[in-house]
Parts: C-alpha cells; sequence; structure tokens
C-alpha cells in the first residue's frame, strides 16, 4: 500500500504584538487546539507501522506535526522543500492590514503574469520545480520513483505510507505532481485547502505502473469532533501506562450524535467593510475564503480564539439585523480594547445588569454582537 496524507497547518499567529506581520508565526490557540484535533484524526488508524512523518520547516507546520509525532513516537523529517512559496524579502516590514491589501494588489494580476510569483519573491517556476523536485526524491528514498515513459514505479515490497504537514501552496503542488497534473500557478485555488484540513492519495497499480489518487480532499469534520476526548484519552494514559491506541480503545465515545460548537452565518454585502470591522477592528482572523467563481459571491470564517463566525454574500444565508449572543469572559478588556480604537461608527457602552456585563457593536450590515459576561 502506497499512500501520502497531505496536511495543511493550523490556525496561526500572524501579527505580532506590534500589529505587524510576524516573519516565521506559530500556531494561534485556537490553532493549538486544531492541531490537537488533527493529531487525533490523523493517528485514528495510522498505527507506526512503515510510516514516515515529512514537515516545512516553518514553525505553524512544525507545531501542527508536535502532537502527531508524540502520539505515534516518530521522528519528524523536516524538508525544505516542503515550505511555502517564498515572500519578498521585508514583507514582514508592515502592518496586517497593509499586508492583506497587498495580496489583493498582487491577486488582481493577469493570470499569465502569476508565474513570475510575487514582485521580489520565487517564481512559480522555481516554487514548481522545488516541490516537484522534492518530492521525487522524497519518495525516491522510500523506494517510489518517477519515470517519465511509467509513470511512478515501486522497487520495494515494504509499504509506503507518508504523512505530511505543509502549507495552502506546497500541499495544493505537490498534490497537482503526484495526480499528474499539468502545473498551473494558481495551485493553491485549484486545490483550496482550510487550515488544519486532511487530504489523502493513494496508489493502485494499472498497467504495470503506479496510478496515484485523490481518496479524500480538504477534510475538516475532524473540527467538529469533542477536543475532551483525546484529553481524556491522555489522562488515561498517565493513569495506566496503557498506549494512546489501547486508551483510546476504552475510552471510544459510544455511538450517536456528538455536537460542538454553532457556528452563525452572517448576512454581509461588501468584502472591504466586512474586513475592516471582523479583523481591523474586532481582530478577527480570515481562516478561509471561497467563491465559486471569481465574480461569485464570498463566502468566509473568521474567528477570534473560540468565536468562530461565517460571513457570506449569499442570498439566503442569514438575515441581516441578526444578533449573536456570544459568553464573554474578561468582557471590560475586550471593551477597554475595542474603546482605545476610537472608532466613530462604533463606540460601544458598556451595560451591567440581571444578565451580566455586556456591550454590543453592529457591524455594517446591521448584524450585531452582544458580548456578555455572566455575574
Amino acid at each position: 500500500m502506497i499512500e501520502l496524507t497531505l496536511i495543511r497547518h493550523a490556525d496561526t499567529q500572524w501579527e505580532g504584538p506590534d500589529g505587524h506581520v510576524v516573519h516565521d508565526p506559530g500556531l494561534s490557540p485556537l490553532g493549538r487546539d486544531q492541531a490537537e484535533r488533527v493529531a487525533a484524526a490523523a493517528t485514528a488508524t495510522a498505527g507506526s507501522s512503515d510510516l514516515v512523518l515529512w514537515s516545512s520547516p516553518a514553525l505553524r507546520a512544525r507545531e501542527t506535526m508536535a502532537p502527531i509525532a508524540e502520539m505515534l513516537d516518530l521522528e519528524v523529517q523536516v524538508l525544505p522543500w516542503l515550505r511555502e512559496l517564498e515572500f519578498p524579502d521585508g514583507w514582514t516590514d508592515h502592518p496586517t492590514a497593509d499586508f492583506h491589501d497587498q495580496f489583493t494588489t498582487w491577486n488582481g494580476r493577469p493570470l499569465h503574469e502569476w508565474w513570475k510569483g510575487i514582485p521580489g519573491g520565487e517564481p512559480f517556476t522555481a516554487f514548481r520545480e522545488r516541490v516537484g523536485t522534492g518530492m521525487d526524491r522524497s519518495l525516491g528514498a522510500l523506494g517510489v520513483n518517477w519515470q517519465h515513459a511509467e509513470r511512478w514505479h515501486v522497487s520495494t515490497e515494504q509499504e509506503c505510507r507518508v504523512l505530511m504537514v505543509g502549507h495552502a501552496g506546497s500541499c495544493a503542488m505537490a498534490l497537482s505532481h503526484l495526480l499528474g497534473m499539468e502545473p498551473t500557478p494558481w495551485e493553491h485555488e485549484r486545490f483550496p485547502k482550510p487550515v488544519a484540513s486532511i487530504s489523502r492519495v493513494g496508489a493502485r497499480e494499472l498497467g504495470g505502473t503506479l496510478v496515484f489518487s485523490l481518496h479524500q480532499f480538504a477534510s475538516t469534520t475532524h473540527l467538529t469532533r469533542d477536543s475532551d476526548f483525546k484529553r481524556l484519552v491522555r489522562q488515561r494514559q498517565q493513569q495506566t501506562g496503557e498506549s494512546y491506541a489501547t486508551a483510546r480503545a476504552t475510552l471510544r465515545p459510544q455511538s450517536g450524535p456528538a455536537f460542538d460548537r454553532v457556528i452563525p452565518v452572517l448576512r454581509i454585502f461588501d468584502e472591504g467593510k466586512a474586513r475592516e470591522f471582523y479583523v481591523g477592528y474586532l481582530g478577527m482572523t480570515v481562516d478561509f475564503e471561497h467563491r465559486f467563481e471569481p465574480d461569485l459571491p464570498l463566502y468566509l470564517q473568521v474567528s477570534r480564539g473560540q468565536l468562530v463566525l461565517h460571513l457570506s454574500e449569499h442570498h439566503g444565508d442569514g438575515t441581516p439585523g441578526t444578533t449573536v449572543h456570544v459568553a464573554t469572559s474578561q468582557v471590560r478588556e475586550l471593551h477597554g480594547e475595542l474603546t482605545a480604537k476610537n472608532t466613530a461608527k462604533a463606540r460601544p457602552g458598556l451595560v451591567e445588569d440581571e444578565i451580566g456585563t455586556h456591550f454590543e457593536v453592529i457591524d455594517p450590515f446591521g448584524n450585531t454582537l452582544r458580548f456578555n459576561e455572566r455575574p
């Protein structure tokens, strides 16, 4: 059996204390929780026999891989070819908001110019060569070799299973290479992978050669499972000395529905105003965004800690004027943070009554977020 599991790193703390982009950021608190969930899902049936772990050298990728390696008790091969497309020198010298604006400008270029990459950064032609050559070399070390006349060829009887953590671009480029697709400089758009998502490809023999097929793509179902289960397994391990697999089997939840978080879907009408309010004002992070076509409505997820919202331009997704009640700790600190931004259209008052200490902010589309700390 030949199988590769491709994981995009978990949610990242891109913004530093000074409001500028961090050069080599680690995971956010949400990302650390996602990494634990990824590990539980990726190792559920993996075992450690004949399994190889590959990681990008980026801190966010290595922190996503860390709980996987711990669960499986395996060493991680850190492979430079798995790093993301290189950005221009000095790109971390700018505020996060400016960086998002710059991305919008870059993405607005004619598609034929995308082969040049981001101005001042790594060309897509070099990126494609780096990932493709690196994949060939690393698989070749496991006995799986690329031969132009025969596609893929395996020269070993051993099973070959790889679990790798990379990035939106490098994972997409790897998928394209394995599936034998003609590369494009927008692979990350052809294979859009949300953070902490899992994809799998496997190979089967056809006509004396190997052909890879896509078994699973960008799955995030593991992010909605009860994260407390993994913690219970760890606690049982410490108490009994059992292996992770034995403790997990002992504590496996009974079958039946399980519910995690509720994610409100709020209607928006203007992408720029939505980003200004939810990212610039509330300090949330864009986790993923999607359009069926470039000129079709936007759907995106934003989060800050455990607060997760979906914002949609699609007709029928939510009604303007919706109110979302957000249970909050340290609500006074949050109120002070937002008030200090001195935004003319958002100066919330702090109220104390029988339901708690709370304040409300209204987005540009009439949706209300009510932050409340219970007495």
